[in-house]
């Protein structure tokens, strides 16, 4: 099989694996220099955490 993002895989828990990015801050360097600079708006890391954290929550994976 070829090498996919671990989200992809069947198997993968996708909130726990949304909520161990958001607990150890994973993105947070590249989405400081690199994200937040190609955004039409200006939207801090706090602020797109806060919706990823929705989105580990809404039950979307189950």
């Amino acid at each position: 099989m070829p090498n996919i993002c671990p989200s992809a895989q069947p198997e993968v828990n996708v909130p726990e694996l949304l909520n161990f990015l958001i607990e150890n801050d994973v993105y947070r360097d590249d989405y400081e220099k690199v994200t937040a600079r190609i955004l039409e708006e200006d939207v801090n890391y706090e602020t797109a955490i806060k919706a990823v954290k929705e989105i580990a929550l809404s039950g979307l994976f189950e």
